[in-house]
């Protein structure tokens, strides 16, 4: 696939293109996102997720957690959040504003989770807790309880690629049928 960032069907397909990649390729640009939210003490917390599926005709995204991990606890305060995506080799960057909802992750879906991530995401060790090193992990028993899904629903797309000779930005919506618009970058 060729990028055409010059149109903003280019500029969504682009994206569309790399997130429905990730799921397939571990080393594209869209494999790790990263989600902010709103903390549940003072300000921000943002961290690195694994894109598990990508829905173009729904614009829904599936991210896995763990139950008892702060994420979850953040988005039931709050569903509101928002994923980055950056590809370096194109310099595009995406910010997608989505409401994320937690549920148990399907028996599918934890039978594709390695025994290893099973015992290292989802396992009995809640995250956070102090441990005696870092070894201590690999002991933890897989909890199948433990193993959620995210879905977040995007609302907002902002997309901004920096070129040679110009930038460009571009804003999508939801509420506009992912229309979109370009904006001053």
């Amino acid at each position: 696939m060729s990028d055409d960032f010059s149109t903003l069907g280019g500029m969504l397909d682009a994206l569309w293109h790399r997130l429905e990649g990730a799921v397939r390729d571990k080393s594209g640009p869209a494999r790790y996102l990263t989600l902010a939210t709103r903390g549940l003490m003072d300000g921000a917390e943002a961290r690195m997720v694994v894109l598990r599926q990508a829905d173009r005709p729904a614009a829904n995204l599936v991210l896995h957690a763990h139950a008892l991990s702060h994420k979850i606890a953040e988005l039931a305060a709050d569903p509101m959040a928002t994923l980055l995506m950056w590809d370096p080799d194109v310099s595009f960057q995406v910010r997608l504003r989505v409401r994320a909802d937690a549920s148990p992750g399907s028996d599918a879906d934890w039978a594709r989770v390695p025994e290893m991530g099973r015992r290292l995401n989802y396992g009995s060790l809640p995250p956070a807790m102090p441990i005696k090193g870092p070894d201590t992990a690999l002991e933890a028993t897989p909890d199948r309880a433990a193993f959620t899904r995210i879905q977040a629903r995007i609302d907002q797309v902002d997309a901004l690629q920096i070129g040679q000779d110009t930038v460009r930005r571009a804003r999508f919506s939801r509420e506009l049928e992912f229309e979109g618009r370009w904006i001053a970058p």
